[in-house]
Formats: structure tokens, C-alpha cells, sequence
């Protein structure tokens, strides 16, 4: 038991002392010249980390990282960026960067060795897609095209979630948290988000996406609506409360004068309204205008007969930020007990939602 237990601890002390202490950048990339200054910089940060001169096409530096952050290179001219290259895992190791400023690999350490298998995954669908041009396309080929953009979406999904769900407690998962997070329902984007807060606490993106998730929770189908006032075009306040609890169903129409695709759609909307008015629907327009002449002069010009409410603030709206909306049209449908039963109704599948809870 003690031989075990002293081999065991041997074994430890041999991978620690395995492990790099110090890093050791070599690069030769294209469009980095002979003679440029190249700068190690922190993302996020102005001030370098350090720099080094092309010599004999390659450049140098060295260092040390107590934890891995996200870096890039710059050659600088005249104190201005001449070339950058895409942002790569600066942490201990002897790490290799060459090829294309900004299509250049990274190698020589644990992460991005993985994140460079990850883009060279990627890499092929990526060139197909910049090959794939609809311009000069026929019917029969455009359809063609479009059914292959769809296959290639697809698979980059898949290879994102791949890494992304293999990597979720190392700088890799990290790096890939902005670009996957949305490709998971409302509930698995709270539990990821809470996972990847709890270890990079400090992260600016991760916090701003738990407010928007915590923000949306507090919103879904099924949970009671959250409250606001605004003005009506005649200058009185009221709450969309007052509207909610008068009617059977109240349908929240967010709108603003500028949405190029809202005309198109209220004709459903007057066809819905005048079908279930009378059956105890309510639409309320709610407008995300600056412009209150904009605003008022769209609802006489689209011919809106229902209620129109608005606190012109635009994207700043209690309306977009209470139900964290980021498009419009935009349309919620809540019961007479303020319960919301349903999110996102989109024009073409009103008339059989309406249907359902107004027969």
C-alpha cells in the first residue's frame, strides 16, 4: 500500500514537473515583413504584452502565463496596425504561429492544438461556402445551392456543439460561448451560462448573456407577464395591465414606423382583429419610435384601429427590455390572468393560434 501510494505520488510529481512553466512564440506569417515590429497584444487590451522585430522572416517572444488568455499580433507603422491576426491561447508551451495574418494557425499547447483542429474541421465547408455564388445561378440551380447552404449550416452547427460540449471548463468552450450559446433552448442557455459564469465570473459576455437569459426566464410561456406603462398618442398613461385584465386574450403588437416587413403583415392583423374582436381579443400596438410624428403618423397612414401605446425610446424600450426583444414584428399573446401563452407568434400562424385559444 505505501509502494502504491508513493508511486502514485511520484507520478504526480512527474506530470506537474512535465507541464511548461514558460511560453515560446515563433512565428512566420505572411505580411509580417522584414524589419516590422511585431506586438503581442492581450484581447481587449492596448498596451502590449511585448515585441519583437522580423528577422530573417521570423519573429520571437517569450514569457510566462499564470492562466491562458486570448491574444493577437500586430505589426505596427507610424504607432498604427499594418497587419493582425485572428485571436489564439496564449499560455506555456512552445507555440508555432504561421501561414496568413488572418488565416493563420496556432500550435504548441493543449488548447490550441484543440482549436486548431476545430478550424481545420471547419475549414472546407467554410471555402465551399465563399465558392458557392446564387448570382448567376438558374431556378433549378439556385434550389440547389439553397438546399446545400442548408446541409453546410448544419454541419458547422454540429461541429460547434461538438467542441463546444467537449471542451465547457477549459478556455475553448470559453472562446466558443459566444457563437454556440443561442443554438440551445432558453433553459440548457441558463444552465451553460450559469456553469461558464461560476468559472469565468469576470467574463463581460458571459455576465451580459446571464442578464438576458435571467430576463427571459422571467418571460416564457407559462410565467406572468411583467407590467409597463406608456403614452398613448394623445398623451395619456396607461399600463398594459389595464388592457390584459378587460380581455379574454390581449394580443402585444411591437412595432416602430421603420420596420420595412410590418405593413406586409398587418393585413393579417386587421383580418385577425376583426375575426376576434368580438370573441374578446384586444391587440395593443406597441411602438419602439423615437419619433413621436413618425409613430403617429404610420398609424393613421397603416389604418391600426386597436389601442397604440409607446414610450419612445426605441431599442432602449421597456418593451424590448423587460421581454429582451432584439427583432420586430414582434408579438405576445397573454390570457386574462396575465398568464403569457404565447411568444414570437409570427403573421403567417396567427389566425391558427387566435384559433386555438378563441374558438
Amino acid at each position: 500500500m505505501i509502494k502504491r501510494l508513493f508511486s502514485c505520488t511520484l507520478l504526480g510529481v512527474i506530470l506537474v514537473s512535465c507541464a511548461p512553466s514558460h511560453y515560446k512564440l515563433t512565428g512566420s506569417v505572411w505580411g509580417f515583413d522584414e524589419g516590422d515590429t511585431v506586438c503581442l497584444y492581450k484581447v481587449g487590451n492596448i498596451i502590449p504584452l511585448g515585441s519583437s522585430v522580423v528577422k530573417d522572416g521570423k519573429f520571437t517572444f517569450q514569457g510566462k502565463q499564470d492562466s491562458t488568455i486570448l491574444a493577437s499580433l500586430r505589426t505596427m507603422i507610424n504607432g498604427k496596425p499594418k497587419k493582425i491576426t485572428l485571436p489564439f491561447f496564449l499560455e506555456n508551451g512552445k507555440l508555432i504561429v504561421k501561414g496568413d495574418s488572418m488565416d493563420c494557425s496556432v500550435t504548441g499547447s493543449i488548447h490550441n492544438d484543440i482549436y486548431q483542429k476545430y478550424q481545420n474541421e471547419r475549414k472546407e465547408y467554410i471555402l465551399e461556402w465563399a465558392d458557392l455564388s446564387p448570382f448567376t445561378m438558374t431556378n433549378e440551380q439556385r434550389k440547389t445551392y439553397n438546399e446545400r447552404i442548408k446541409e453546410i449550416d448544419s454541419i458547422m452547427y454540429s461541429i460547434n456543439r461538438r467542441y463546444f460540449e467537449a471542451n465547457l471548463d477549459n478556455p475553448v468552450g470559453l472562446k466558443l460561448f459566444p457563437t454556440t450559446i443561442q443554438e440551445y433552448d432558453i433553459k440548457k442557455q441558463q444552465e451553460l451560462t450559469e456553469h461558464f459564469h461560476a468559472l469565468w465570473p469576470e467574463d463581460k459576455f458571459i455576465t451580459k448573456h446571464k442578464e438576458r437569459v435571467e430576463t427571459q426566464m422571467k418571460t416564457l410561456v407559462g410565467e406572468l407577464f411583467t407590467d409597463y406603462s406608456m403614452q398613448t398618442p394623445d398623451g395619456k398613461r396607461v399600463s398594459l395591465s389595464e388592457y390584459v385584465s378587460k380581455n379574454k386574450y390581449t394580443l402585444v403588437d411591437i412595432w416602430a414606423s421603420w420596420c420595412t416587413p410590418y405593413p406586409a403583415q398587418k393585413t393579417r392583423l386587421v383580418e385577425a382583429y376583426q375575426k376576434y374582436k368580438d370573441k374578446g381579443l384586444e391587440i395593443v400596438g406597441v411602438s419602439i419610435d423615437t419619433d413621436k410624428a413618425a409613430w403617429t403618423s404610420a398609424i393613421k397612414e397603416w389604418g391600426m384601429p386597436w389601442p397604440q401605446i409607446s414610450d419612445l425610446k426605441g431599442w432602449k424600450s421597456q418593451a424590448t427590455q423587460l421581454y429582451y426583444i432584439e427583432n420586430i414584428p414582434y408579438r405576445i399573446l397573454i390570457d386574462q390572468n396575465g398568464i403569457i401563452v404565447g411568444r414570437n407568434i409570427q403573421s403567417k400562424e396567427l389566425d391558427a393560434v387566435l384559433e386555438k385559444f378563441l374558438k
